[in-house]
């Protein structure tokens, strides 16, 4: 029986992490795109990624790229909205991975749907418990079911935002150049 505490100290050895998994960091250094990017590590971003870490350990997904991508859509598709910083990072997340592999992230969307997540519960408790328990809880140990027109509709609303939270940026820099030339 592995706990999810077990399962996430080999984790964050497999990943290179360090030993709390780099939450104590003032910044931590992500790759988007092979580009090393280093970000302030909000107290927000400290509690959203506790709970991302056990996601990636009763999920599945890896901590590269696709694998990022896939966690993010499956977030999203699971209901972290309540969580700010997570669904920040993950409408980012989705955005990215949405280029490389379309198909992967709309059927980790769809999972998420189809699934509940850990976000709001007590992290110390289920450290203890078994990955198996928690995956059975969260409705993961099973294959999802076929996407709804529902599904579909919630991730062109999410992809969308994605896309308008990273043409906002886009057009103040243009906006920003007119006005200075």
């Amino acid at each position: 029986m592995t706990t999810l505490l077990d399962a996430r100290t080999a984790y964050f050895e497999a990943n290179g992490f360090g030993e709390d998994g780099g939450y104590s960091k003032a910044t931590v250094t992500v790759t988007v795109l092979g580009i090393p990017v280093t970000i302030p590590n909000t107290e927000g971003r400290k509690r959203a990624v506790v709970f991302h870490d056990m996601h990636h350990l009763v999920t599945g997904y890896a901590t590269n790229n696709i694998g990022e991508a896939e966690i993010s859509a499956w977030e999203l598709g699971s209901g972290c909205w309540e969580v700010r910083a997570a669904w920040v990072l993950n409408t980012g997340g989705l955005l990215l991975g949405v280029f490389t592999n379309p198909s992967r992230l709309f059927r980790a969307f769809v999972r998420g749907r189809q699934s509940a997540n850990l976000y709001g519960r007590d992290a110390e408790a289920l450290l203890r418990r078994p990955v198996d328990e928690v995956r059975r809880e969260l409705g993961l140990a099973k294959e999802p079911g076929p996407a709804s027109l529902t599904d579909v509709l919630a991730f062109a609303l999410h992809l969308t935002t994605s896309l308008a939270a990273a043409g906002l940026p886009l057009l103040f820099i243009g906006w920003l150049l007119l006005r200075l030339f």
